[in-house]
């Protein structure tokens, strides 16, 4: 039996439909929680003061998150590049919490997505590079 090394390209593409799969699977658990927090603010809406203006903008970013997601999956950088921004966003507000109450509990979710996909940027550069 010959002995067989690994194309490195194929190892390449493969770390790279990985850093891709990463980078969807995180946009569509942002999308998830966002969908998530929306049905916790229709069923608590009696006791949170603009509970159901809250349960609107969750699902509508819930909804945009998941469109981004499936974007990100067809290898759309420009779906990324909206879905890094209003994570920064969300990253941002975070640090504003933490000035105010001088916990860095809330900045964990938010870096742990954010350093999921950030590179996917690298991810779907290199699988366009190697599909043309």
């Amino acid at each position: 039996m010959a002995n067989k090394t690994p194309d490195p390209t194929s190892q390449r593409e493969q770390a790279s439909q990985r850093k891709l799969a990463a980078a969807y699977r995180a946009t569509y658990a942002v999308a998830a929680l966002s969908l998530f927090l929306g049905i916790l603010a229709v069923i608590f809406r009696s006791q949170a003061p603009g509970g159901i203006f809250l349960a609107i903008v969750c699902f509508a970013f819930g909804s945009l998150y998941a469109l981004l997601g499936f974007f990100i999956q067809r290898k759309s950088a420009i779906a990324l590049g909206i879905s890094v921004a209003l994570m920064l966003l969300n990253l941002i507000s975070g640090l504003y919490n933490v000035v105010q109450t001088s916990s860095f509990t809330g900045l964990i979710i938010p870096i742990a997505f954010l350093s999921q996909t950030l590179p996917g940027f690298e991810a779907i550069q290199n699988l366009k590079k190697n599909s043309i």
